[in-house]
């Protein structure tokens, strides 16, 4: 082969194969702004699960409290709650795990199944249990201990003392 031609292939065959990393580059950096919004998603519905379960948690953590006090209008206010978790997983089931989704499903069988028992100390246990069950749940999902720790890592190179 002439020289013309050997450098004529070795350029074709660079040009292809840029080609090709630039195609692979492409799909891959398309793959980020759907990761950035699933990211989102979930993270608004942690928000609004965290948010729920925490009154639900603050109720009973009253009720321990303040044990045989009347607590009839605030069942009505767990099971609100209850409900606004309920709906909230329906809408989000899509796009959260299953371990998130089955935890935060126990909780709200169990506010339900035990809807006329709320004040008894055996039903705030089990209630609270789950509830914190999931919160730990979510805290894992979430990454939260690890960012903690990555936080404190960058606070103390930053700080001279």
């Amino acid at each position: 082969m002439c020289i013309q031609t050997e450098i004529s292939l070795i350029i074709s065959t660079i040009v292809g194969l840029t080609g090709v990393i630039t195609l692979i580059y492409s799909i891959r950096q398309r793959r980020n702004p759907m990761r950035e919004y699933l990211y989102k998603k979930q993270f608004d519905f942690f928000e609004k699960l965290g948010g729920y379960v925490y009154e639900i948690q603050n109720e009973f953590n009253g009720r321990l409290i303040y044990e045989g006090l009347d607590y009839s209008v605030n069942d009505k206010h767990i099971i609100k709650a209850a409900d606004e978790i309920d709906e909230l997983l329906r809408i989000s089931r899509l796009y959260i795990s299953e371990d998130i989704y089955d935890s935060a499903t126990d909780l709200v069988s169990e506010i339900n199944k035990n809807s006329n028992f709320l004040s008894t100390k055996k039903t705030i246990d089990r209630v609270h249990q789950k509830a914190e069950n999931l919160y730990s749940m979510l805290r894992n999902e979430l990454g939260v201990e690890i960012l903690h720790k990555e936080n404190k890592n960058v606070i103390r190179r930053l700080l001279p003392f």
